[in-house]
């Protein structure tokens, strides 16, 4: 049993891990191309700490039952745990069925993934990549730089920030006050690779106040799209527990 999986997941009825089933197949996307018209300016510093708000802070655990939603009318129900680190960057992340089988255990350290356990589809090296770039994507600072920044309409607690990596993908992202936030990721081409939005009312976790949804929403695009819905059972700080 993983040490870090809270009381409630011990027993018989409840086990639950983390899925983010993805399918590496941004480039066959067929999205609309970004472009960088209309999109505000840089202003100030303060403005690129609201658009960072969203990620995780402190050492932390996601408890979420997930919903994932493939081509063809197929679905399929999880429950997932995550334990994640920004400060080295490092997660743990588990799947399991509703029964509490597990079907996928990563531990992500220092650039590299250890695949503990997988099982049939999980165990293909497409699912495994998407799974890690997924993670990054909802919960980590992006990398890169950032390249503009602005408020949006005349909210001025409100940011657009849109950050360049090295291989020329874009990752945007909207924070709006008391209506959640979005991030939506492009390719070097320009095409629409996958978006996030935070649908429902936000939780306050903490004394630092940082807040993470209820509900998230990603959605792969392209010809093989597909959508998982993330709805937040528990939240644990893990900061005086995890060395």
């Amino acid at each position: 049993m993983n040490p870090y999986l809270p009381k409630f997941f011990k027993s018989p009825k409840v086990i639950l891990g983390l899925t983010l089933i993805v399918l590496a197949l941004g480039s066959c996307t067929t999205a609309q191309l970004v472009s960088d018209s209309g999109f505000p300016a840089h202003q100030d510093s303060s403005i690129e700490k609201i658009c960072l708000s969203p990620f995780v802070q402190n050492k932390v655990q996601f408890i979420h039952s997930l919903h994932v939603s493939l081509p063809g009318s197929n679905s399929s129900k999880v429950l997932g745990v995550t334990n994640i680190n920004p400060e080295n960057e490092s997660f743990e992340s588990i799947i399991m069925s509703l029964e509490g089988l597990v079907l996928f255990h990563v531990d992500f350290r220092d650039g590299k993934n250890e695949i503990k356990k997988s099982v049939d589809p999980f165990s293909s090296k497409a699912f495994q990549d998407g799974l890690i770039k997924d993670i990054q994507l909802i919960f980590l600072v992006p990398d890169g730089k950032l390249a503009k920044a602005g408020r949006i309409g005349d909210d001025t607690d409100s940011a657009a920030c849109r950050y360049r990596s090295a291989n020329d993908n874009l990752i945007d992202i909207a924070v709006l006050p008391n209506q959640g936030w979005s991030i939506k990721k492009y390719g070097a081409t320009g095409k629409l690779i996958k978006s996030i939005q935070a649908i429902e009312n936000s939780r306050l976790h903490g004394e630092s106040q940082w807040q993470y949804p209820n509900r998230v929403i990603l959605k792969g695009e392209g010809l093989f799209g597909y959508s998982l819905t993330m709805d937040l059972i528990e939240f644990n700080d893990l900061e005086e527990s995890i060395p």
